[in-house]
């Protein structure tokens, strides 16, 4: 799995002020254990935990620490689990995300309390595929984006659990209207390095089509500043995304563009 983004899920937390509370613990290498099927099932400290956690969700965020807190031992249960036990984490911590939380006031302003939903959508990203759908069902509606900072860990979580049932999703949120929601899809596609390589030249050729006409608008006009805002965003992972795609560290995108133009019928595992 990759590892999670900590630095910048930091400064996410951080600037939610004092209410936000610690991460969930990384995750480790995997652990060598038999098929799913092979693994306990309906365990007891599975069903003792989910029974726990939605008693912390109803709260109504009275205890969403202690909900996190939880939600970081289902973590640790979960590559343990057997296929029943693995649906039941994945959809006790969605019901968690999904909570409805009052927003924290500050003075005259206020922002969305999203303490809890973050933490769900981030142990959400490494039980793919078990979550996938019910990430690409948060990532592509509309009860999450009333936070950026959480849509935008929805989205990235998605492409952590490299499901490739995630991939069309995020191409289309690729060229979504707002700059947050792209940027973070394509950084998402990024962890898609290890698929097919049609698939990685579909998702190739799709974030050339959005880039280039962002870079052509700059070029005709430098003052162009809703281009330079959307390019200022995308342009980075975008660089990254294709890097990860190919294993090339090219940089300029007209580069990118040539490259594709004389190798895109090639054979890139070769």
């Amino acid at each position: 799995m990759v590892t999670p983004r900590t630095p910048a899920l930091l400064l996410t937390l951080a600037l939610l002020g004092p209410a936000a509370v610690a991460l969930p613990t990384p995750a480790g290498p995997a652990l060598l254990v038999q098929d799913d099927e092979e693994l306990p099932d309906k365990r007891e400290v599975v069903e003792n935990l989910i029974d726990e956690l939605k008693g912390h969700v109803k709260k109504k965020g009275d205890e969403d620490d202690q909900a996190i807190a939880i939600i970081d031992k289902l973590k640790q249960e979960f590559d343990l689990s057997g296929p029943k036990d693995r649906k039941d984490i994945v959809e006790a911590i969605d019901d968690a995300m999904m909570a409805k939380r009052k927003d924290i006031r500050s003075g005259k302003s206020s922002t969305p309390d999203v303490r809890l939903a973050l933490s769900s959508a981030i142990v959400l990203g490494y039980m793919g595929p078990e979550s996938t759908k019910p990430l690409i069902k948060a990532a592509t509606g509309k009860k999450l984006n009333r936070s950026e900072a959480l849509h935008r860990e929805v989205i990235l979580s998605l492409g952590k659990t490299e499901d490739e049932d995630a991939i069309d999703p995020l191409l289309e949120l690729a060229a979504y209207k707002l700059a947050y929601v792209q940027g973070a899809a394509i950084e998402g596609l990024g962890n898609f390095r290890d698929v097919e390589q049609d698939v990685r030249k579909e998702i190739f050729n799709e974030l050339m089509k959005n880039i280039m006409p962002i870079k052509a608008a700059l070029e005709n006009d430098a003052n162009d500043i809703l281009a330079r805002e959307r390019y200022d965003v995308i342009a980075p992972p975008t660089i990254t995304t294709l890097q990860r795609l190919t294993d090339k560290t090219i940089r300029d995108f007209n580069e990118w563009q040539t490259w594709w133009n004389d190798h895109k019928r090639d054979d890139w595992d070769a």
